[in-house]
């Protein structure tokens, strides 16, 4: 593609995961080839092709330009997290793709009304059939200590050839989690992977 590319995140903390991880996967710093922009928040340059940005962002940029110049690709992440934001971001999408015939729009979602939207956009559908793998949900009462010292030990007492998903209310709670499993590198990584999620 001659344009850019635009990905659209739904949460901030996921975009800025994403564009971490292609310029990482690029070789590069975030903001050369792959950047974010957000509310108050950007890194992007001359160079970057590829952005992944909140919905709110394209919503602006469309208001300024209808018809997307320069852009080759807008790729709707997560579409089943519906705001007001996702469904202008959508219409706005329709006109441009009328006035365009070298823009692409990518929706992706595992759990959409693929009639509904298909036949709002008249397009085409791919189905990609996805696995299911078996989910063990235990439950450790709290000991009336830090959530992060809780969270911890319980990932400790999980064997090791296990995967584990945690989930913590906030930024700082993974962080110190992730502190606290430093020691132990394998279960530090998936803390660290579900915090960037």
């Amino acid at each position: 593609f001659a344009g850019k590319i635009l990905m659209l995140e739904p949460r901030r903390l996921a975009a800025v995961a994403v564009a971490s991880r292609v310029a990482e996967l690029l070789g590069e710093k975030c903001g050369e080839t792959a950047g974010y922009r957000l509310h108050l928040d950007s890194c992007v340059s001359a160079k970057t092709r590829f952005e992944v940005m909140t919905e709110a962002i394209l919503v602006r940029m469309m208001q300024e330009d209808a018809s997307l110049d320069g852009v080759s690709v807008v790729i709707l992440d997560e579409f089943h997290e519906r705001s007001i934001w996702t469904d202008l971001s959508l219409a706005f999408l329709k006109d441009a793709v009328q006035l365009r015939d070298d823009l692409f729009v990518l929706i992706m979602s595992a759990t959409i009304d693929t009639e509904r939207l298909t036949s709002f956009l008249g397009c085409d559908h791919i189905h990609v059939p996805g696995r299911q793998y078996p989910v063990e949900i235990t439950y450790r009462p709290p000991e009336n200590r830090d959530i992060c010292d809780d969270v911890a030990d319980a990932v400790r007492s999980i064997p090791i050839k296990e995967n584990v998903l945690a989930f913590l209310p906030g930024l700082r709670e993974l962080r110190r989690t992730e502190e606290l499993l430093a020691p132990f590198a394998e279960r530090s990584a998936c803390i660290s992977s579900a915090a960037s999620v």
